[in-house]
């Protein structure tokens, strides 16, 4: 190794462990070319002062005291060593994969040609939805169609922080993005495997009628295909209904009820009614 590796704070790890595994075998080497051995004649050794004997007797005691340690000592260095290089390894691989996968994902994303809206398109997107809910003729004024306009972006960015922690271990969540020509409220393009999640937000403080309910889930539907032509990949749909604690029971039965009585099948979409309370936890 030519250089310590300072990049991540891993990669040091393994850098340290590997230093500790090679020392105790640069000791042993050292130990074997007898490097630290004195030679001198017989003559010699007895033509030594006083002092001089003490000192080379001082000096054998202490080697022999280190050549008993160093066994524990080594042993202790390399264990140590290979626990680094392991720890810090999987670590550094954890890491590194994490990283690939994002920049796969990233490459994914390129590929299938995903744009972010501009802010002007997010905007347009929040009107049409409470026109589509309200009606023209229900917003009495410019005053509250701003105030439910700015409700319905406020929702669907605790949505979005929602989604992210619950899924950012296994997805790279995405929020206001075109594909194609449709536009979605959130997408959570997985890591693992090749199903991919579709959120539809909608922010109800009151119960909605049925024409509404199926022309919502009919969108998603809708929204799903055109995605899988697109990107060419699997999909399930979610849609989550926002609403106040008072009126969640009421929505969870509403929809409910409505998928029992319908006609059609809507068992590719997970419908989740959530209070704006939870979307804060």
């Amino acid at each position: 190794m030519n250089k310590l590796q300072y990049d991540s704070f891993y990669k040091f790890i393994v850098s340290i462990g590997t230093l500790l595994i090679a020392a105790p075998v640069l000791g042993i080497y050292y130990l074997f070319t007898g490097s630290y051995d004195i030679l001198i004649s017989e003559q010699e050794y007895l033509d030594l002062s006083q002092i001089s004997l003490e000192s080379l007797h001082s000096r054998e005691k202490l080697m022999n005291i280190i050549f008993t340690a160093l066994p524990y000592v080594f042993f202790g260095l390399i264990a140590i060593g290979l626990f680094c290089v392991i720890w810090g390894g999987i670590k550094w691989y954890n890491i590194q994969k994490t990283l690939d996968e994002s920049i796969q994902l990233d490459v994914d994303e390129k590929r299938f040609n995903f744009k972010k809206l501009t802010a002007s398109e997010i905007v347009e997107k929040a009107v049409k939805e409470v026109i589509e809910v309200q009606g023209v003729s229900d917003i009495t004024n410019l005053s509250e169609q701003k105030q439910r306009i700015f409700k319905g972006l406020q929702i669907e960015s605790d949505c979005f922080n929602y989604l992210s922690k619950k899924l950012s271990k296994n997805y790279k969540v995405q929020q206001n993005v075109k594909v194609g020509d449709n536009e979605y409220d959130i997408i959570a393009i997985s890591k693992r495997d090749n199903v991919d999640f579709i959120y539809e937000i909608k922010y109800w403080s009151n119960p909605r009628a049925a024409n509404i309910i199926a022309r919502t889930l009919h969108g998603l539907k809708r929204a799903g295909i055109d995605y899988e032509e697109n990107v060419h990949r699997d999909f399930r749909l979610k849609l989550i209904i926002v609403t106040t604690a008072e009126q969640l029971d009421s929505f969870k039965g509403m929809f409910s009820e409505y998928l029992q009585k319908s006609d059609e099948t809507f068992s590719n979409i997970d419908i989740e009614c959530l209070s704006e309370e939870e979307l804060k936890k």
